[in-house]
């Protein structure tokens, strides 16, 4: 009897070492995994690359020839297919069925803002590759958690049987694909929040909670009814508002939207991070330059003796403020008299006194409900503009130092 269980123990254990391997953690049927000719056939037939009668030998013979497979594709068609592979492959079946346009301005977007977190590990013959059906919506990765604006690719995943016949689908069918945000954001479309109409999109990464926070034209007794794109305008609404010349407001946020985001970025993280052992004069002008800067020296210094004043106050007070996360999100800005963006932050007040007015660089009564010791998270609505009436945008900055709890 014992000698039949270790024999049936040992069936057992090379039927599972046939059938299942590891993959980030997960373990995952043999059968589902595919080989890179695998997938090169599935693509190819897809496609129509050849008659649907036509053999193997057929289909990779018409694939080489639309140069779907290269010639150095050839060694590694027996290896099993990973992310960064099917991206390849991916990109070239979507050229050939739809053209080799793509948007170069989100394809920047998704490079310089790091939209993709894991891309310097991918080998950079596939890098290009990659971003492509990123933007293409194609291949969307996964998710780096809530309030985080990049996603992880995991080039040297896998590829299962089901994943491959998604990617595939589509390439054939545009109306399958995933939608990213013109800075390259998944965008989610079901589960959505109470006010998703007053919002161009809504992402993935961001709760409802996020979105459906006041905004300040909802809080503003107007001495009047409010006339939408003159008093107000939502997140939606804000593109259609006009500069003194007529531009409007999308042409403008089309160049300066992501500038403006990083001011506002440096601002609040300085802002959240403070230190009376450390905080300094480069503190200080770091600060100041996240302002808006006049023309003239006497209203600059202004703001900056208050920031200087707040300095002194935190040494005084042995004030320390921790940062754990700040996020600014670009489809956030509305109107309501000037411009708001808003921000996520994720907070700890080590030491201090709970209530001073010279515990964070604000008005006094903009953040409640402190506790030394744990960590906070609240969202913010910051005031953005310009003081110049013949403003294009490119000077937009912060022009109080306001925290308004959403």
């Amino acid at each position: 009897m014992r000698k039949r269980r270790i024999v049936l123990m040992l069936v057992f254990c090379l039927v599972i070492g046939q059938f299942t391997d590891r993959l980030g953690g997960m373990t995952i049927q043999s059968s589902s995994q595919v080989t890179e000719r695998k997938f090169v056939l599935m693509l190819a037939s897809s496609l129509k690359l050849a008659d649907d009668k036509a053999s193997a030998s057929a289909l990779l013979n018409a694939a080489y020839k639309k140069k779907l497979v290269t010639d150095s594709d050839k060694k590694s068609m027996s290896a099993v297919l990973t992310k960064s592979r099917a991206a390849v492959y991916l990109n070239r079946a979507d050229v050939l069925l739809h053209g080799s346009t793509y948007d170069k301005t989100k394809y920047n977007n998704v490079v310089k803002y790091k939209r993709i977190s894991d891309l310097n590990t991918i080998k950079k013959n596939a890098r290009s590759s990659v971003v492509k059906v990123f933007i293409k919506e194609i291949m969307a990765g996964y998710s780096n958690g809530y309030y985080v604006q990049s996603r992880k690719f995991s080039g040297s995943d896998l590829v299962t049987s089901a994943q491959a016949k998604t990617y595939i689908a589509r390439v054939t069918h545009p109306g399958k694909r995933e939608k990213l945000s013109p800075d390259g954001q998944l965008i989610r479309t079901d589960n959505l929040p109470k006010n998703a109409s007053s919002y161009p999109y809504i992402l993935t990464t961001y709760p409802n909670w996020f979105y459906e926070r006041t905004f300040e034209y909802q809080k503003t007794k107007f001495h009047k009814t409010p006339v939408a794109l003159k008093d107000y305008a939502s997140p939606l609404q804000i593109g259609k508002m006009k500069f003194y010349n007529g531009t409007t407001m999308k042409t403008v946020m089309d160049q300066y939207l992501m500038n403006w985001c990083k001011k506002v970025e440096t601002n609040m993280k300085l802002r959240f991070n403070v230190d009376y052992r450390t905080i300094d004069n480069n503190w200080v002008n770091q600060l100041r330059k996240t302002y808006y800067v006049f023309d003239d020296a006497g209203s600059n210094r202004i703001q900056t003796e208050e920031i200087k004043e707040y300095v002194r106050n935190v040494r005084k007070n042995r004030v320390v403020v921790k940062a754990e996360r700040v996020v600014v999100e670009p489809s956030t800005v509305y109107n309501c008299i000037k411009d708001y963006i808003r921000v996520y932050v994720k907070f700890k007040v080590i030491s201090g006194e709970i209530g001073s007015k010279n515990l964070l660089y604000c008005e006094k009564h903009d953040i409640t409900n402190l506790k030394k010791g744990i960590w906070i998270e609240k969202c913010f609505d910051v005031s953005i503009g310009s003081m110049n009436a013949y403003s294009n945008g490119s000077d937009y900055a912060i022009i109080d130092n306001k925290l308004l709890q959403a």
